[in-house]
């Protein structure tokens, strides 16, 4: 199969790339970043895999470096709300780290969403997660 093309039909362009990691360090699932930027979800697993090699073309390597930082600042940023507010409520960062980081935050394998399914958080852990990280910004 031939690799997937970066700038090609399917509306992948450094802009979207950078939309995208924008909107994943934000918190969004991939599914949902996706969505928001009117791009197919399932190229996106095509161009992390074709980038994840050291011999992919360095559009693809940029790409899947970028997704990886931002999910790396995502997880970084709602460590350091957890580790602030441990003492007071801790318990949307905990839920957050379990689902979305499932085997770092100690989630079982069946927990770990496959490349065709995310799990989401409900609307309660989201309220709850976006006043932990609002309180940390100000």
């Amino acid at each position: 199969m031939p690799k997937p093309a970066f700038n090609n039909h399917n509306g992948w362009t450094t802009e979207k790339r950078n939309a995208l990691c924008e909107l994943l360090r934000k918190g969004c699932s991939i599914s949902g970043a996706c969505a928001e930027l009117g791009l197919s979800r399932r190229h996106f697993y095509e161009l992390m895999d074709a980038g994840e090699h050291e011999s992919a073309k360095s559009e693809h390597r940029a790409f899947y470096f970028a997704v990886t930082r931002a999910l790396g600042q995502l997880e970084n940023s709602v460590a350091a709300t957890f580790k602030e507010h441990a003492a007071t409520d801790w318990r949307a960062c905990e839920a957050f780290l379990k689902r979305r980081f499932a085997n770092e935050w100690g989630g079982t394998k069946d927990q770990t969403p496959s490349k065709d399914e995310e799990i989401e958080l409900t609307p309660e852990q989201w309220v709850a997660l976006h006043e932990l990280i609002a309180r940390r910004m100000q």
